[in-house]
């Protein structure tokens, strides 16, 4: 059974509002927030320029870090530098311990498909591996190992607390391990 609506006083508001806002549209000229005046150039220069395959693998990885990270409670990304694929997670609400370190270091192996067990990775190369593979290039022309290569330049670093003060915890760690070192920063 459809419920119908009575006309009232909300639709002699909505046919005043409407056109009044219409009107307002079409006659307020949006401008760029001061010092962005150049924005519009930008943002077309940077529509040109082509993304690498580099920056789609980071932007997938950092989709499965944010899907991981909402999950257990935490913020993570990844960036690439010097051949390193480096994934920086961040949680300022856990006590401050190794055992939270290892907390948040396992919910990201798990999700990326390591074995909590022996540290390796239950597939022949990790998830997060999967993300650096495209179908359109012969990884064996890059390299004879590539997933096993992109696997162990996948390194993890946990941040506890705020640091700087000798508050917070730093946790480092490759993806593919069962250890990892700590230290109070």
């Amino acid at each position: 059974m459809a419920m119908r609506m009575r006309p009232g006083p909300w639709l002699a508001a909505l046919a005043v509002a409407l056109p009044i806002s219409a009107a307002l549209a079409g006659a307020v000229e949006l401008k760029p927030p001061p010092g962005a005046e150049d924005g519009p150039r930008i943002v077309e220069y940077l529509r040109g320029q082509p993304a690498t395959l580099l920056d789609l693998s980071l932007v997938r990885l950092d989709a499965r870090l944010a899907a991981v990270g909402a999950a257990h409670r935490f913020w993570a990304h990844a960036s690439a530098q010097d051949g390193v694929i480096r994934v920086y997670a961040y949680d300022d609400r856990r006590p401050i311990s190794p055992a939270s370190c290892k907390e948040v270091l396992d919910a990201i192996r798990f999700d990326a498909g390591v074995d909590l067990e022996t540290g390796g990775p239950i597939e022949p190369a990790s998830g997060y591996a999967s993300l650096f593979s495209y179908p359109r290039i012969r990884e064996i022309e890059v390299s004879d190992t590539y997933m096993e290569t992109v696997d162990a330049m996948l390194m993890v670093k946990v941040v506890l607390g705020t640091t700087g003060d000798g508050q917070g915890l730093v946790c480092d760690a490759a993806l593919l391990a069962k250890d990892f070192t700590h230290s109070a920063q």
